[in-house]
């Protein structure tokens, strides 16, 4: 699937319309491909993360702390609180590390 993109270019004024995939990104300057399957996985993992509430509650019955968890993802203690209060959600393979964790916490109740 695909999707039209105009172009326009500076100094010399000229418009082009190009045909991109659908998952390719202009971010500023830099453009980037991502593939569908990464999309939807993203997306899935997402959907898996549990209420802030039930974060927290996770973590405390396996006995660990928010450093202890800060430690294992490779973020500092506050990102932890951030999670666990809805104040901001990991992104990226953060969310992937974060949901892993939290699935394997809630296995072990």
């Amino acid at each position: 699937m695909a999707i039209a993109r105009l172009t326009i270019e500076g100094g010399n004024h000229r418009a082009g319309l190009s045909i991109v995939p659908i998952a390719c990104l202009t971010i500023g300057m830099q453009t980037r491909t991502t593939s569908l399957d990464e999309l939807l996985a993203h997306s899935r993992f997402r959907r898996t993360l549990p209420d802030p509430a039930l974060r927290r509650l996770l973590r405390e019955r396996a006995g660990l702390s928010q450093d202890d968890v800060a430690s294992v993802l490779g973020v500092s203690r506050p990102a932890i609180t951030r999670w666990e209060t809805g104040k901001r959600t990991p992104r990226g393979p953060l969310l992937t590390q974060y949901v892993e964790l939290l699935d394997r916490l809630a296995a072990e109740r």
